[in-house]
C-alpha cells in the first residue's frame, strides 16, 4: 500500500493513510491520484469514522511489530490518534480526512479471470515495456477482449510480447491502456488471492482491480497501442526449436563479449540439427557455442541484441522453444513449446540487428532510415 502513497509536500493529505471504520471492518485507502489502492481488515469497531494516519510513520511502526491485534483510539476532538499493540503505544497527528480523495466510481459488469494466469501472463509482457516518456502508448500493457480470451501485450520498439489468458470474453470493455506503474502493481497484487476481478469505468478511463480483501484502482492513458497485426511477422523461412535453460546459459555467457557501446551482437546461425551462437571478435575476444536443435526451413543467420532477448527469456517456463524469422533483416520471433506444441497465440518477438559484415551493426529501422 506504501507504493500508492503520494510522495509530494505539496498535498500533504495524499501521504497519508486513510482508515475508515464501519460495520465489523477497517478500510485502509491511500493514493497519489493515479493509483488508489485499499484493503479491507476484520476488526471490531466500536464507533464508526474515518481518520488520515502519516503513511510513513505508521508503516514504519507497525513493520516491526509481531502478527495480532491492536487497537486505535480517537477522542472526539482531538487531533491525535492513540495507537497501542500490547505495551507498546504511539500517537500519530491526523489530518482531517474528509477531503481524502476517493477513486472514481466503477460501474458496469466486471470481468472475473484465475489470478495465476493472469499475473503469469504480465509478468511476461512487463520486461517489454518502453521508457521513452515521450511515446505514453509504448509505457503501457495493452488489455485486449478477444475470443480466445483477454490478450496482454506491450512494445518498447525494440521488442514485443504478447499473452493470452484463456477464456472467451464477453466484452465489458474495449481495449485498454494500463500505464507500467498500474500494470506492475496490478502485477504485486495478483500474489493476494487466487480470483481476480477486473472493472473498467463507464468512461475508459479508469480501471480496478480486485482479489480477495485488496484493491487497486488505476487511471488509464488515453491513446491509440500499435496494431500487433502489421508488427508480428505471417510468415518465416527457418525454423528452429532449441532448449530453454542451453539457449539461456549460452546468452549469459556471450553477454562477457559485448562491445563497449552495447550494441554488440550475437550471431545465430540455424542449420540442420543445430543453433550456433557467435559473437564476432571484438575488444575482449570471440565467442562461440553450439545448441542442438530440431531445424526446419532455410538455413539462415540472423543477429540479436543479447539483452533484448535475455530479459525476455528469463520469463520463458517451458522445457524447449522456438526461433524463427523470414530474413536477417526481419523480426525473430520467439514462442514455448510444451507437450501439446507451440503455444501460437504467446509470443515474443526481438527486432534483428542487419549486419553487412562482422563489427559493423546497425538496426533495421537505422538502416531504413
Amino acid at each position: 500500500m506504501r507504493r500508492a502513497v503520494g510522495g509530494t509536500s505539496r498535498l500533504p493529505l495524499l501521504e497519508t493513510i486513510k482508515l475508515a471504520a464501519t460495520g465489523g471492518e477497517v478500510v485502509l485507502s491511500a493514493t497519489n491520484l493515479h493509483l488508489y489502492s485499499t484493503i479491507r481488515v476484520a476488526a471490531t469497531v466500536a464507533t464508526t469514522g474515518a481518520i488520515a494516519v502519516p503513511a510513513r510513520a505508521l508503516v514504519d511502526w507497525v513493520g516491526p511489530l509481531p502478527k495480532g491485534s491492536g487497537r486505535l483510539s480517537l477522542a472526539a476532538g482531538a487531533t491525535r490518534v492513540k495507537a497501542s499493540y500490547g505495551r507498546a503505544n504511539a500517537t500519530f497527528v491526523c489530518p482531517d480526512a474528509a477531503d481524502f480523495p476517493s477513486p472514481p466510481p466503477i460501474d458496469g459488469p466486471g470481468l472475473t479471470r484465475d489470478a495465476g494466469q493472469l499475473r503469469r501472463a504480465l509478468a511476461r509482457v512487463l520486461p517489454a515495456l518502453g521508457t521513452d516518456e515521450g511515446q505514453p502508448a509504448l509505457r503501457c500493457v495493452a488489455l485486449t477482449p478477444g475470443l480466445d480470451g483477454l490478450h496482454l501485450a506491450a512494445t518498447d520498439g525494440s521488442r514485443l510480447a504478447r499473452m493470452v489468458v484463456p477464456g472467451a470474453v464477453v466484452a465489458p470493455f474495449g481495449q485498454i491502456l494500463l500505464p507500467d506503474s498500474a500494470a506492475r502493481e496490478f502485477a504485486h497484487l495478483l500474489r493476494a488471492g487466487s480470483v481476480a476481478e477486473l472493472r473498467v469505468g463507464a468512461g475508459g478511463n479508469v480501471a480496478h482491480l480486485t482479489v480477495g480483501h485488496r484493491a487497486i484502482c488505476a487511471r488509464l492513458v488515453e491513446g491509440g497501442f500499435p496494431d500487433l497485426a502489421q508488427l508480428i511477422p505471417q510468415r518465416v523461412a527457418t525454423r528452429v526449436a532449441v532448449e530453454t535453460q542451453g539457449l539461456r546459459r549460452a546468452l549469459k555467457l556471450a553477454a562477457f563479449f559485448f562491445g563497449g557501446d552495447g550494441r554488440q551482437p550475437v550471431i545465430c546461425d540455424a542449420a540442420p540439427g543445430r543453433l550456433r551462437l557467435s559473437v564476432p571478435d571484438a575488444d575482449t575476444g570471440a565467442y562461440e557455442t553450439e545448441l542442438a536443435a530440431a531445424f526446419e526451413g532455410r538455413p539462415d543467420r540472423v543477429a540479436v541484441n543479447v539483452p533484448l532477448l535475455a530479459e525476455l527469456l528469463r520469463e520463458a517456463d517451458t522445457p524447449f522453444l522456438t526461433l524463427a524469422w523470414e530474413d536477417a533483416t526481419r523480426p525473430i520471433v520467439i514462442r514455448e513449446l510444451d507437450d501439446e506444441g507451440a503455444r501460437t497465440a504467446d509470443l515474443w518477438l526481438v527486432m534483428s540487428l542487419r549486419h553487412a559484415e562482422v563489427g559493423h551493426v546497425t538496426t533495421a529501422a537505422e538502416s531504413a532510415a
